[in-house]
C-alpha cells in the first residue's frame, strides 16, 4: 500500500527509534539516508501518516527552531507482517544507492528469511562460528536463506512483477543479496543481514565516503558553505 516514498523513508524513521518508540531524524538525513529528494521525504511522511504507521508531533527546539518527532508504530512480530532491518545498512551507505523498487524488496526479503544451521556451517560461517552452539551462532549470523516464491515477494513488496528482476540484481551488485546453490544444482537465495563483502572474515562492506560526500555536496551545492583552502 506504501508508495516508493514512503517505503524508501520508513526504515529510516523506524530505525531511530528509542525505547520510547520515538524517532527524530531530520527531513535532511531522511533524505540523505534514503538517497530521495527533500520534497519525495515530505511526501513519504504525509503517507506514512495517512496510512497510520506513524504519529507526526511538530514541536519547538529548545533552540527555536521547528522540527517534528515521529511516533512509530511497530507491528507484533509475525513472518511476512514485521520487516526486520539493522542500521547498518542505512549507515554504510548502501541504502541511498539502492534503487526505489529495491529498497521495497529487501525488507521482504528479510521478513521471509530462515536460519539453517547445517548449511549456514558448511558454506558460509566464520571460524569463530563454526560448530558453535546455536543459541550463539543465530544473533550473530551474517545471513538468512530464502525460499519464498516470487508472486508472494512481488505483492509483499508492492512492486510491479517486471520489476523483481531489476530489484534483485541491484541488491546483489551492492551485495545485500547472494546465491547459495546446492551439489543437485538447485539455487536458493540469500539476504544478508548487514551489508556483506563477501569475505567471512571481514563482512561489512560501506559505500566509499568520499564518493558519498561528493555526491550530499554536488546535490545541496547551493545550500553549502564555500570550503576553504584548508578544507580543500
Amino acid at each position: 500500500m506504501m508508495p516508493s516514498s514512503a517505503k524508501s523513508i520508513y526504515p529510516v524513521i523506524a530505525s531511530f527509534a528509542n525505547e520510547h518508540r520515538v524517532s527524530f531524524p531530520g527531513e535532511r538525513t531522511m533524505a540523505i539516508l534514503s538517497g530521495r529528494t527533500d520534497k519525495t521525504v515530505r511526501e513519504g511522511i504525509k503517507h506514512l501518516e495517512n496510512l497510520q504507521c506513524i504519529r507526526v508531533v511538530r514541536y519547538t527546539t529548545s533552540r527555536g527552531r521547528r522540527s517534528k518527532k515521529f511516533h512509530v508504530k511497530i507491528p507484533s512480530p509475525k513472518r511476512g507482517d514485521t520487516y526486520p532491518f539493522y542500521r547498518s545498512v542505512l549507515e554504510s551507505g548502501v541504502w541511498q544507492e539502492l534503487k526505489p523498487v529495491a529498497q521495497a524488496l529487501y525488507p521482504v526479503l528479510r521478513s521471509y528469511g530462515f536460519f539453517d544451521q547445517e548449511v549456514y556451517w558448511e558454506h558460509w560461517a566464520p571460524v569463530d562460528q563454526f560448530e558453535q552452539p546455536f543459541n550463539c551462532v543465530y544473533p550473530k549470523r551474517l545471513l538468512d536463506f530464502v525460499e519464498a516464491d516470487r508472486s508472494i515477494l512481488v505483492d509483499r513488496a508492492g512492486i510491479d512483477y517486471r520489476s523483481f528482476d531489476a530489484a534483485l540484481s541491484n541488491l546483489v551488485r551492492l551485495r545485500l543479496v547472494g546465491h547459495h546453490e546446492e551439489p543437485s544444482g538447485i539455487r536458493h537465495r540469500v539476504v544478508f543481514l548487514h551489508p556483506f563483502s563477501g569475505d567471512c572474515e571481514n563482512p561489512e562492506i560501506c559505500v566509499p565516503r568520499d564518493y558519498l560526500h561528493r555526491k550530499i555536496r554536488k546535490r545541496y551545492r547551493a545550500e553549502l558553505r564555500p570550503l576553504t583552502c584548508r578544507e580543500t
